[in-house]
């Protein structure tokens, strides 16, 4: 069995791979007991002795990462460009006395958003620039500044005085690799093969907002490749890129027999012969105020690349570091050549992850051809602690992920909740296990696993809380299943409670209840559910968007950072989009009080335009603002029939 690494492939959308692979698995899934993968150590932050070494290393990924010509058909998707920095599929709360703050994964782990407030001035991501407001009141706003971009404005980080715009450069977007036109960004919500396009490009800006009216530039600095995703940890802005260079028009499928493999592996190698290891390997570029060049060569030195022990795939992918404590330094760098899917940081360490597919194909000439099509995930641990971000330890385990909430690390040990199998229903394969591993020297080792849970049934919502782990599964209601993680060799399921709808999102509220978000019918339903009794859940309160004629519809659903918990004072605010029989739609800001005893007091709505990309609830004080990249809508908390508008 040749397990594939795939330079060129990501994942497809889960809801694809249920689909489209489920009729074809009738049997059950065994148990994965004695299967798991051997761990794959990382090696030192050098593997590399020479810039031929490396040359040659990545020529034999991209001849190598063919697939066989039925599975590659199997995973053709159309069109696509997405980027976790660019829509930011990324909760908990703010711990900010008189302000919400971004929803984010892990308390002290900021993630970027398309606004950021400290409380006073709301920066707001446009198209190509950055409006600055100030806003003292619900009805006293006004717009300040503005940061022009050259570029498409991303996402948004707010540090201190240090305002950082992620951005795509113009004509960064990239193009599809010329051997083929099914394109796809892998996020962290993605799974499936998909080729990244090459000559995409990425930019950081840093702005010093010392005085909001007159925000300076302080470095402006491009980067070849996409980014993954991005973190921000105490004065160190982590920005994971990943980098596809543009290539001969290489194969990527053969007819499944050995010796088809082997020729076109070697035509291949005659194809790449001629790029050089300039070819292969990213740039960077600085920009000055005026727009100008002042600094560019190789983002990586050959001493700062790393590789897998196990081969992983032949893209580039670094981790640039921005010290904002000293924000005019030049950015540090580690490059790892392999492919990577998703991120997840804790207040320590940095977890890179990607699934990898073992194919057993079948004799050429058979009717059928069959495939043992087992996934499992890989991880590269990195130390966020020191000076440099330095490589860990590795590891991998049977399974995909559903997204980065899948993964967490708490007192040392990581866990994590992956996938195995296909389909939902009696007859489907799919199967669910959580695996802790903890760090033994430069291994990442599993020390304890729970295995088969819901089998036939569809993950939709994964979260870990201290030594408590959440899953819900769906097939026509939805189980919520409570996970015992205090002794992590032997995780076991305390408690399970079934009921109608299912959840995409799940979201602490204090330390014995959750808040969930999905679907129950047409209808977005939120949900409290009391976990105080773990063996026992409890669904205690229970509300829906929209009446009974309506359809309803939410970024929340997909995007934690537009659901908005400020805890303090228990506000939750959840933009969405509802739809009656005539198909009218409308949009709004909807505003509630949460208590455990009382659960859902619903305080109003503030309408908003209907058809823009994003929404985002902040509460100031006893105000709430909608905002949009066309505008702020606001409110008192207390009054939110009376609303005011400030217009960009």
């Amino acid at each position: 069995m040749k397990q594939y690494g795939f330079p060129l492939f990501y994942f497809i959308f889960l809801g694809f791979l249920y689909t489209s692979c489920s009729s074809n698995n009738s049997a059950g899934n065994p148990s994965l007991e004695g299967q798991l993968p051997e761990t794959t150590p990382l090696g030192k932050i050098s593997s590399f002795e020479s810039e031929a070494e490396l040359e040659n290393y990545l020529k034999e990924e991209f001849a190598t990462s063919a697939l066989p010509r039925v599975a590659y058909d199997a995973f053709a998707l159309p069109e696509v460009l997405l980027d976790t920095d660019r829509i930011d599929t990324e909760g908990l709360a703010s711990v900010a006395d008189n302000f919400s703050e971004t929803n984010v994964q892990e308390s002290g782990v900021d993630e970027s958003d398309k606004v950021k407030t400290d409380g006073t001035y709301f920066y707001i991501a446009q198209r190509q620039s950055v409006k600055i407001a100030k806003v003292v009141s619900a009805d006293t706003m006004k717009s300040i500044a503005e940061i022009r971009v050259e570029g498409q404005v991303d996402a948004l980080y707010l540090h201190k005085n240090h305002l950082i715009v992620l951005y795509t450069p113009q004509s960064g977007e990239g193009i599809p690799w010329a051997n083929d036109d099914r394109v796809i960004i892998a996020t962290d919500a993605l799974i499936g093969p998909a080729i990244v396009p090459v000559q995409s490009k990425r930019g950081v800006l840093i702005v010093d907002i010392s005085d909001p009216t007159s925000p300076e530039q302080l470095k402006n600095i491009r980067f070849e490749g996409v980014s993954v995703s991005s973190r921000l940890l105490k004065d160190k802005l982590h920005l994971v890129m990943r980098f596809f260079p543009i290539l001969p028009q290489i194969q990527l499928t053969y007819d499944g027999s050995k010796a088809d493999y082997e020729t076109l592996v070697e035509e291949n190698k005659r194809l790449l012969d001629a790029l050089t290891l300039e070819d292969l390997l990213p740039m960077y570029e600085e920009i000055d105020a005026e727009g100008n060049v002042i600094e560019s060569g190789g983002l990586l030195s050959l001493e700062e690349f790393s590789r897998p022990f196990e081969p992983g795939g032949g893209s580039i992918v670094s981790i640039i570091t921005f010290d904002l404590g000293k924000p005019t330094l030049p950015h540090s760098g580690l490059g790892l050549v392999a492919d990577i899917h998703a991120i997840y940081a804790s207040q320590k360490s940095l977890f890179l992850t990607a699934t990898r597919w073992n194919l057993d194909v079948s004799p050429i000439d058979s009717a059928e051809s069959e495939y043992d099509l087992r996934t499992k995930t890989v991880i590269h641990q990195f130390d966020l602690t020191t000076a440099r971000v330095v490589p860990l330890a590795s590891g991998s385990v049977w399974g995909r992920i559903l997204n980065r909430y899948s993964l967490s690390e708490y007192k040392d040990i990581l866990r994590i909740a992956t996938i195995t199998g296909f389909g939902v229903g009696p007859n489907a394969t799919s199967r669910h296990q959580i695996f802790t591993l903890k760090t033994e020297g430069d291994q990442l080792k599993v020390i304890g696993k729970l295995e088969n849970i819901a089998p036939g049934e569809r993950l939709t919502a994964a979260r870990f809380v201290g030594e408590r782990g959440f899953l819900v599964t769906v097939i026509q209601i939805d189980p919520l299943f409570t996970i015992d993680l205090s002794d992590p060799t032997t995780p076991k399921i305390a408690g399970e409670l079934s009921v109608p709808g299912f959840s995409t999102y799940i979201h602490p509220f204090g330390e014995d209840h959750l808040i969930t978000m999905g679907m129950n019918g047409r209808q977005i339903q939120l949900s409290i559910f009391d976990v105080g009794d773990f063996e026992n859940p409890a669904l205690t309160h229970t509300t829906r968007i929209g009446n009974a004629s309506e359809w309803s519809s939410s970024e929340a659903l997909y995007q934690p950072k537009a659901f908005t918990f400020w805890e303090t004072k228990q506000l939750l605010s959840i933009p969405a989009t509802t739809a009656g029989n005539e198909r009218e739609r409308s949009a709004a800001l909807y505003i509630y009080r949460l208590t455990k005893e009382g659960g859902f007091e619903f305080l109003g709505k503030i309408k908003t335009s209907k058809f823009l990309a994003w929404t985002r609830g902040i509460f100031v004080d006893k105000n709430v603002y909608a905002v949009q990249e066309n505008g702020i809508f606001s409110a008192e908390v207390d009054d939110i029939q009376n609303t005011a508008t400030l217009d960009f």
